[in-house]
């Protein structure tokens, strides 16, 4: 997902939308200098509720000024793919991409 990231900084609008606390989040996209890339990072700190509920995802579209059903979501849990999807974005599991490669 780190070149899927590289692959749209700047290109097109990206964030992360993390049920994690910001510190932690933060802390892992700094050590692998990805933190740069992305235009808006979303934490539980931000919205309150952790997934399944859809409200990390609807705020990171928010801030990105996209609507949520123009938007493509990456997760790797059940609750992130359940979340985005409540959001009403096109989802993509990357745990059934790792089975593909």
């Amino acid at each position: 997902m780190a070149s899927l990231a590289r692959s749209y900084a700047g290109k097109l609008p990206i964030a992360v939308a993390s049920g994690g606390q910001r510190v932690h989040v933060e802390g892992s996209l700094t050590a692998t200098n990805l933190i740069g890339l992305f235009d808006a990072i979303v934490t539980l700190e931000d919205v309150g509720v952790g997934k399944p509920d859809p409200a990390v995802y609807l705020k990171a579209a928010e801030l990105l000024g996209v609507p949520p059903d123009e938007c493509l979501a990456f997760d790797d849990t059940e609750e992130g793919v359940d979340a985005a999807t409540r959001a009403g974005m096109v989802t993509i599991d990357v745990r059934q991409l790792a089975a593909l490669v």
